[in-house]
């Protein structure tokens, strides 16, 4: 129906039943890997108070960039209403849902590279065109995409199947990995290597043990290898694992102390400055504006990319080749046959650019500060909506991991101010190459725009100071994140009244409330929350400006989510206005086994009737893998103007005893739905390089999160019985459990979620 999200259709081959089993797993609630283990989630209790002090707290936080991140309290993403028809003091997680950034069945490609150099771009660092040799040094952390699939081994075999010769040398560190497929390299140490025709030629065969997510030792090879092998012509790829502008780059297996921020990368590139011809990301989700300003003061060029990347990555032969053949072919040139080549060498969603720093450094400034002033302007004002519109459908990369990366490019368009056209010209031009294959606007470049995960905001203030990103985007980013966190607040106290939310009553008089008398009175009296929190002193007003205007305004009150009868049926009747503000629908599911509830997700399952009013009728159906039935938690859904659609989701799991989230992806294309493949769960926010395949004889434990009956969360645990893929299938099954509660989860412009009542089966 038009103006109305699309469910996924059901394919419904058996039954099954919902027991959790063994003991807990100890490990926090697994639908959502970011989510505070021990249950910190976000919590409401049916017409609850918030405290003042939690109000505080939470826009302090997001404002000055305290210790903690807004996360913390809110468990991440924005707040959310108690289903109303809950039990009394019953606690929420943050599985929720999560717009854009569906795979579309297209290819964009620039077709030829542009070689224009835009006015007032600086001198590039390295003369490519005069240039009589080369070396290409490669970081290659090896870590699980090495022990597992032997994905390093390859791109090395890839290396030496090149064309040679002496004027271009390929230095290699390895380590990261518990084993290594190729002989002779050792998982005990660092080892450096030169890759030959005849193979690796072995350079220092102990070059230490240590991990390759710590800056000092890429510090330590950059140093060695700059000493040993500088040239006229230097080229650095950075091998693994990817997560993005907050999380960096790097998985490192054997120490698994997390990755390495953009900002300790330009700290590790600090001598080198004006050193590298291009840097290479190898990895996934590097492709952002944030990396490019980390980057320029050491390379001309950035090549990287947008989305996560096949566990191949690149494909070395080609373009290694060309480099041996002609040490000075343009660096747009060389990177079109690294951008081509690994494209054609790979399937699924992929992405790669190549953005020219140079331009960067001297043609982005003002368009930048232009466009974040304007909005900060929009945010702080009546168009904030509109800015909220813009992030809602921006394209957004790993969904699941809930980074909340965008293409920069698509953000700007859908905001359409002058401002935003401006900088999306600056940007097309500097993105000089740039190949999409089964994914729709991606441009070349994303940025960090909190959305769906608030608590990353202090960690992307602090490493945009490093980096010096623009400091009128870090405070336009802090801005929306204060007003999309106060959206949900209000969302989750139910109400419109701020002496509501404070706990005190609305006014006898009926004379309005004035909201920023209020914030004024919170953040005055000499109180400086910037350094009772540990943030920076001093108070931004306009950001409280806007908190004040969105608790002003109306919401979709708790009244209007009642179901009415119709026709013999429970239905939610909202306005047109109403619906238009919702983005997604989905059916949520907790089981009750007799001593709490299982909790089984939400899923993109409901319909509409003739009139347009979502029905509240649950048949029983949920979904499964071979006929075993599965919590899931939808990540993304995309709808076009013709009735297409794509949704993803989730399943949690443990894949041969490693935690994985295996991924499904439902369509128009695809209305029975396909098994897309496993990531991965890292403690460190990284996204995984490629998919696990998942093999016939692979074990497959589902998972859950169980609740008390008191709302909170006990543990996660095994749900029904372990089973070998096989022949992995994805369909529906009928549950034979006849005691649930089921609603409905409607989240608007905002990433506010509300709750329908629940309805219990033992009512019906």
């Amino acid at each position: 129906m038009a103006g109305r999200p699309h469910g996924r259709s059901r394919n419904v081959t058996g039954t099954g039943t919902v027991f959790k089993r063994g003991d807990g797993l100890g490990t926090g609630p697994v639908g959502n890997s970011s989510r505070p283990s021990g249950g910190g989630g976000r919590s409401g209790g049916g017409g609850g108070r918030i405290s003042p002090l939690a109000i505080i707290i939470v826009i302090a936080l997001v404002i000055f960039g305290g210790k903690f991140g807004l996360g913390d309290i809110l468990g991440g993403g924005g707040g959310s209403a108690v289903p109303s028809g809950a039990p009394s003091g019953w606690t929420y997680g943050n599985n929720m849902m999560s717009t854009s950034g569906a795979y579309a069945n297209s290819v964009e490609n620039d077709s030829k590279p542009d070689k224009k150099v835009a006015q007032g771009a600086r001198a590039k660092y390295t003369d490519a065109a005069n240039a009589k040799n080369a070396t290409v040094l490669v970081y290659m952390c090896g870590a699980d995409l090495e022990s597992r699939s032997g994905m390093a081994t390859r791109d090395l075999q890839e290396m030496a199947k090149a064309q040679h010769s002496d004027n271009v040398k390929i230095i290699v560190e390895t380590g990261g990995a518990q084993q290594w497929k190729t002989s002779g390299i050792s998982s005990q140490h660092l080892q450096r290597w030169q890759v030959t025709d005849k193979g690796l030629v072995p350079l220092q065969k102990n070059a230490g043990n240590a991990s390759m997510t710590d800056p000092s030792t890429l510090k330590d090879f950059l140093n060695w290898g700059m000493q040993n092998y500088r040239s006229d012509r230097m080229m650095l790829i950075f091998w693994d694992h990817g997560g993005g502008s907050v999380t960096g780059y790097g998985y490192d297996e054997k120490f698994n102390n997390g990755s390495m921020a953009l900002n300790q990368i330009a700290s590790a590139l600090g001598p080198y400055r004006g050193s590298f011809d291009f840097i290479g990301f190898d990895a996934c989700l590097m492709a952002t504006l944030e990396t490019a300003v980390a980057m320029e003061p050491y390379s001309d060029y950035l090549i990287a990319s947008e989305e996560t990347e096949p566990g191949t990555g690149w494909y070395y032969t080609e373009w290694l080749g060309k480099l041996a053949k002609d040490p000075s072919i343009s660096t747009v040139d060389l990177a079109q046959s690294i951008i081509d080549s690994y494209t054609s060498h790979s399937s699924g969603a992929t992405t790669l650019s190549i953005t020219d720093l140079a331009e960067i450094s001297g043609t982005i400034a003002q368009p930048l500060r232009d466009f974040s002033t304007k909005l900060s302007q929009d945010i702080k004002s009546d168009n904030a909506k509109k800015v909220a519109d813009a992030r809602a459908g921006a394209k957004e990369f790993a969904s699941s991991s809930k980074i909340d990366q965008i293409d920069l490019t698509d953000f700007a368009r859908k905001l359409g101010t002058a401002e935003a056209k401006a900088l999306t010209e600056t940007v097309d031009s500097a993105v000089k190459y740039n190949r999409t294959q089964n994914i729709s606007n991606s441009y070349g470049l994303s940025v960090y725009f909190p959305y769906r995960n608030n608590r990353l905001v202090s960690r992307m203030t602090d490493i945009n100071n490093d980096i010096k990103m623009d400091s009128e985007y870090t405070g336009a980013m802090r801005s929306f994140a204060t007003l999309n966190a106060s959206a949900g607040y209000v969302s989750a106290a139910g109400s419109n009244s701020v002496f509501d939310m404070l706990g005190g009553a609305a006014p006898s008089n009926g004379t309005s409330l004035d909201y920023s008398s209020i914030f004024n009175m919170l953040s005055g009296g000499g109180l400086d929350l910037g350094s009772a929190l540990g943030g920076q002193s001093g108070v931004d007003t306009g950001a409280f400006d806007a908190i004040a205007q969105v608790l002003g305004r109306d919401h979709l009150s708790s009244d209007a989510l009642d179901y009415t009868e119709k026709d013999g049926q429970k239905v939610l009747s909202l306005s047109e206005q109403e619906w238009s503000d919702i983005h997604e629908i989905d059916l949520n599911i907790w089981i009750d086994d007799g001593s709490g509830y299982i909790d089984l997700g939400y899923d993109s399952i409901y319909d509409f009737n003739d009139d347009g009013d979502l029905i509240a009728d649950y048949d029983g159906d949920w979904i499964a893998l071979n006929n075993h039935p599965a919590a899931v938690y939808t990540t993304d859904a995309e709808y076009g103007d013709d009735d297409s659609y794509t949704i993803h989701s989730y399943i949690p799991a443990m894949l041969n005893g490693e935690q994985v989230r295996i991924l499904l992806e439902y369509s128009d294309k695809e209305e029975d739905g396909k098994i897309l493949g496993a990531e991965k769960v890292y403690d460190s926010g990284t996204s995984g390089k490629g998919l696990i395949k998942i093999e016939p004889d692979d074990k497959i434990d589902l998972v859950c999160d169980y609740y008390g009956y008191d709302g909170s969360y006990q543990d996660s645990y095994y749900m029904g019985d372990s089973f070998k893929a096989g022949d992995l299938q994805l369909s529906d099954v009928e549950l034979t459990n006849d005691d649930y509660l089921y609603g409905y989860a409607l989240k608007d412009t905002w990433n506010t979620v509300r709750y329908t009542p629940f309805i219990s089966s033992k009512d019906e």
